[in-house]
């Protein structure tokens, strides 16, 4: 008969024949070669049944196709059949891939589908030509391609997508190639199409869907974006993120990426989206890589481009996990469908989804709606709203689901209007922040009495507080007052207290809100407590509440203190001419104080210079800066201003004019200016007041011997210290006389407390250092002598009194001896001694040698040694210290004693703290000697070197 088609592999040969399928082995021909020809090993199909109306064979497959259905045997095994697919229209033409496992079937009608033998799924094939016939690629398997042989005569490459997110897939690529029609396509193999021409010419070439795939990669005519758009048609990944790595563009890789998710390649996509540092993504196909079930897959990575509705339907269609769809309708909200998928996957989650439905739809603002959900949630969960949980499972722990659902029941029936039963409800919940809740609901719905009912009953008593100001429930509101500390609240309270002429407990209201402008306008106006509204502006000084004071004052003629109220307003033009008018300068000025300002200071002194008070009008002048005018003011009021002046030299410290006020003044002082020279002390303070520590010293000293002269011992003592204390202060050096004469008066000036501490010997000591400069206190000889021979004698000096007797009983002093010790004195002269008690000793701090305590000035090493202010003695250095406050040396032993006995410093008069009391260490007492004497300035570079010096001797 006639062979309609014959085909050949490796160990097969197929023949289609008057409508009959013949398949021969080839190694059994290739046996029986020779001999008598047997019979073909199959005949298909079997039962002499339907015409074949198309055969195909492959490497393990025979496909043929019958009019109705396309038949698959299996070349193994006795050729048995694998499958058998029928077909609603009559099948025409059957085109296998190479492995067999997808068949593109045309039917008589021109339509063409591929059908997977693996699946059973059927994928149409889009705009599929009249009379053509199908090459699949034998090298991408996807690829096949339909060679029009009619009209066009062209080639029309098509990808087959066997799984995706879509499912599987067929897709037409452009542009289309013509062929001349002479050429017969006998195999496509990875891009370039093989034929025969009509002279039996073997010709080929590339198509055009892959013209830009299999260039070299130095041709430089093609671009890559050109071969990128290829590769991607094709499904080619691997080229695909060549060109991207080669291009390296964000926008490739984002495309790339885009395409492997949607062909299921996770792990390429992972690659991709790594390269762009898309971290939440990365994460996300980590996660994906461990799932094996492709509708969860499918489903994920839609969720990933966010096309929920395909993700739902492949999550449903999932055989592990189905309930996964449910779960992403609620993390998207979309509670109709998630309560739709519940009732098929998880009809347990229907509570839950319906409060949080609720929830949403709460936070919406539509309130019937939710209440229908709290109410579904409740009625799927409990047989009732007050009956006991059912069994079913709900996902909260505990009672919070019905807790949180009653709740919204509870706060829809009140936003729904149902205001009584919505009340009890929340009555019986006693949850406070339910009734809390509730409580701003009713507020919202103007519903202000119900609200101040729940704020209450939730102990949020200020928004209780103000509901009752709204309804104007005073006795209520009253009633809480005492709980309230809202500043807005008590002052809205104390305007509707005034509103009534409750003025007592307006202003106490006011005060508790810091309203002070209101407590002083009541206090002004209504309770007649002028001096309770002077207190409140004095000590906040409001502008408003000091402008009402001084209105206050003005209509009561209270000047005085309406000048103070005015500035205190910040009025200063108005309280300038109210002082002006009615002659009261002197409180404006002293309410203006330090703070004035330099024109207030100006207009103040030009009054009292014009009224001839020149000493308020120097010390204004010097407040603005105006020292030469204020120094000319002050000496023309005489002595009386003098120590105004100097503080005006010193205040000019970096005045142009410091020189020119220095000479006036010191003329004035020395009486070059008037003929009368002025107190010495005045001298010696504007010495300080310059700095000139040296004449300020020598004037100081002459100042203290006047006053010893005259017997003011304390005031002589002040000054000298005052003054060393100053020169120490400024580091400048301090001159032997000044110390000296600090030594000797303060001997004098310490005997009482030694005295007083049972310190006799001591006492003795100081008072002999006093006798031998005797003529320096001429005033009190007689009883200076006197106290010598007493302490003396207690001391146990009886050479030493009887010394200081006899000089007591000379003529001129005999006289003057006070009668009750005249006796002692007496007979303590006529009983002389024959040896005095000796003293007790210490070493030197400089050399260490032996010298009486009393002694101060060393015989080997001829230094004047440092005296303790405490006892007189001189310093040891085993024993050195000083005062904690003026830096006075004092023996540390001694200092400790004053510390029990609660005393203060003998010569700065500073209380003594135990703790800061503090032993020197040894290099500390040669630095301490010597910046007692060295001071600073000249000596500051001889101190420091005796300081390294004591450094190293220590090292």
């Amino acid at each position: 008969g006639t062979v309609n088609a014959i085909y050949i592999n490796h160990t097969h040969v197929a023949v289609l024949s008057q409508g009959k399928v013949f398949v021969d082995n080839l190694a059994a021909a290739v046996s029986s070669a020779g001999g008598d020809r047997k019979a073909p090993s199959k005949v298909l199909p079997e039962d002499n049944g339907a015409e074949v109306t198309s055969m195909r064979l492959t490497d393990n497959f025979v496909v043929y196709s019958t009019p109705n259905a396309v038949h698959h045997f299996y070349l193994e095994n006795e050729m048995s059949c694998v499958e058998t697919t029928h077909s609603d229209a009559r099948v025409s033409k059957v085109y296998p891939n190479p492995e067999g496992t997808r068949v593109l079937v045309v039917d008589v009608r021109g339509a063409a589908y591929i059908y997977n033998i693996v699946n059973d799924t059927r994928i149409p094939v889009p705009d599929f030509p009249k009379s053509a016939s199908v090459v699949w690629d034998l090298v991408d398997e996807g690829v096949f391609v339909v060679v029009e042989n009619k009209v066009r005569h062209c080639l029309t490459t098509y990808v087959y997508t066997h799984d995706s997110t879509s499912g599987p897939t067929v897709e037409k690529l452009e542009p289309s190639m013509k062929v001349s029609e002479s050429t017969t396509i006998t195999n496509i193999y990875n891009g370039n199409y093989w034929g025969q021409s009509a002279s039996g010419k073997i010709v080929s070439a590339v198509l055009g869907t892959h013209s830009n795939l299999n260039r070299n990669i130095y041709d430089m005519s093609i671009s890559d974006s050109m071969a990128l758009k290829q590769a991607l048609a094709l499904n080619r990944m691997t080229a695909v993120f060549e060109i991207a790595s080669r291009m390296n563009d964000s926008e490739v890789w984002a495309t790339l990426g885009k395409k492997a998710l949607e062909t299921l390649d996770v792990d390429l996509a992972l690659r991709v989206f790594t390269k762009l540092g898309n971290a939440a993504m990365v994460i996300s196909l980590k996660r994906l890589q461990k799932v094996e079930d492709l509708g969860l897959l499918k489903g994920h990575i839609c969720t990933l481009f966010k096309d929920f509705e395909a993700a739902q339907r492949h999550f449903t269609s999932s055989k592990s996990r189905p309930v996964t769809a449910l779960e992403m309708r609620r993390d998207l909200l979309q509670w109709d469908q998630a309560l739709k998928l519940a009732n098929h996957l998880a009809p347990d989650q229907i509570p839950s989804i319906c409060r949080e439905y609720a929830q949403q739809l709460e936070f919406k603002g539509e309130y019937q709606m939710a209440l229908q959900m709290y109410q579904q949630a409740v009625s799927q969960t409990m047989g009732g709203f007050d009956d006991q949980p059912s069994t079913s499972h709900v996902t909260d722990s505990g009672g919070s689901h019905l807790r949180v659902c009653k709740a919204g029941i509870a706060r829809m029936t009140l936003r729904t209007g149902h205001m009584q039963r919505g009340l009890a409800l929340v009555r019986q919940s006693r949850d406070k922040e339910l009734i809390k809740s509730c409580g701003a609901i009713l507020e919202a719905m103007r519903q202000y009495s119900e609200a101040a009912e729940l704020y209450k009953m939730a102990n949020q008593i200020e928004k209780a507080a103000y509901m009752y100001l709204k309804t104007k429930a005073m006795d209520k509101l009253e009633a809480l007052m005492d709980q309230i500390t809202a500043p807005k609240l008590l002052a809205q309270f104390a305007k509707a207290m005034e509103s009534q002429r409750r003025y007592k407990e307006a202003a106490a209201a006011y005060e508790r809100a810091n309203d002070v402008d209101n407590v002083i306008r009541v206090c002004l106006k209504h309770l007649d407590q002028p001096q309770k509204a002077f207190e409140l502006a004095r000590k906040t000084n409001s502008s408003n509440g000091a402008s009402m004071v001084a209105t206050y004052c003005m209509s009561n003629g209270d000047f005085e203190l309406a000048i103070e109220f005015l500035l205190v307003a910040n009025l200063d033009q108005k309280a300038f001419e109210r002082a002006h008018v009615h002659n009261k300068m002197d409180i404006y000025a002293a309410a203006l104080g330090e703070k004035g300002s330099e024109e207030q200071y100006l207009k103040v002194a030009n009054y009292y210079e014009e009224n001839k008070k020149f000493a308020l009008a120097g010390h204004n002048y010097a407040r603005c800066q105006r020292h030469v005018k204020a120094m000319r003011l002050f000496l023309r009021c005489g002595e009386d201003e003098i120590e105004s002046a100097i503080a005006v030299v010193k205040a000019a410290k970096d005045s142009p004019d410091r020189n020119m006020l220095i000479r006036t003044l010191h003329d004035y002082l020395l009486g070059e200016s008037d003929g009368k020279q002025k107190d010495p002390k005045y001298i010696y303070m504007l010495y300080m007041a310059i700095g000139d520590h040296k004449k300020a010293s020598k004037t100081a000293v002459i100042i203290a011997a006047q006053e010893q002269q005259i017997g003011g011992y304390s005031t002589a003592h002040s000054l000298l210290f005052d003054t060393m204390r100053e020169l120490m202060n400024h580091k400048a050096k301090i001159p032997n006389e000044l110390r000296r004469n600090l030594i000797l008066i303060h001997s004098y000036v310490i005997v009482r407390k030694l005295v007083k501490r049972q310190k006799h010997k001591d006492a003795a000591r100081m008072l002999i250092r006093v006798c031998k400069n005797i003529s320096r206190f001429p005033a009190h000889i007689v009883p200076i002598l006197t106290s010598c021979v007493i302490e003396c004698a207690r001391a146990g000096l009886k050479k030493s009194a009887y010394d200081h007797a006899i000089k007591l009983m000379q003529p001129e002093h005999r006289p003057k001896i006070v009668t009750k010790v005249r006796k002692t004195i007496e007979k303590l002269v006529r009983r002389p001694p024959s040896k005095e008690e000796e003293d007790e000793v210490s070493p030197c701090c400089f050399c260490f040698f032996k010298l009486s305590n009393a002694q101060l000035n060393c015989p080997q090493c001829k230094n004047d040694l440092p005296f303790c202010t405490i006892t007189g003695r001189h310093m040891v250095a085993s024993d050195y210290s000083n005062c904690p406050e003026c830096k006075m040396p004092a023996l540390y032993s001694e200092l400790m004693e004053l510390t029990k006995e609660n005393c203060t410093c003998y010569i700065c008069k500073a209380p003594i703290i135990k703790e800061k009391v503090r032993k020197l260490e040894r290099a500390e007492v040669k630095v301490a000697i010597t910046n007692f004497y060295a001071g600073g300035g000249a000596e500051a570079e001889k101190n420091k070197k005796m300081k390294e010096e004591i450094k190293k001797s220590n090292d």
